[in-house]
């Protein structure tokens, strides 16, 4: 029996929406918050890197819907332990 070969969507690895995997804080998708995340923020507000879709989910830990350095301040802060990722807003 012959199976269909798997369409171009098929063959993606889904998205932070489609998986619902939030990994907050980790800018680069390299499954660590650390150091080289608030790297990646920064540069990604500063226009010398671009980050991915997933990325920019994971990154926007105050989850007001937009990427700022105020993120990248608040993925500093979790790394010393002042504050819990995602952060609660009120």
């Amino acid at each position: 029996e012959e199976t269909a070969a798997p369409t171009e969507k098929e063959t993606q690895a889904p998205t932070a929406a489609e998986d619902g995997e939030v990994t907050y804080g980790d800018a680069d998708c390299d499954g660590d918050v650390d150091i080289m995340d608030v790297i990646a923020v920064n540069k990604d507000q500063l226009g010398s890197l671009k980050l991915t879709d997933k990325g920019v989910t994971n990154a926007d830990v105050d989850r007001n819907g937009t990427l700022s350095f105020t993120d990248a301040v608040y993925i500093l802060r979790s790394l010393v332990d002042l504050t819990k990722l995602p952060v609660e807003t009120a």
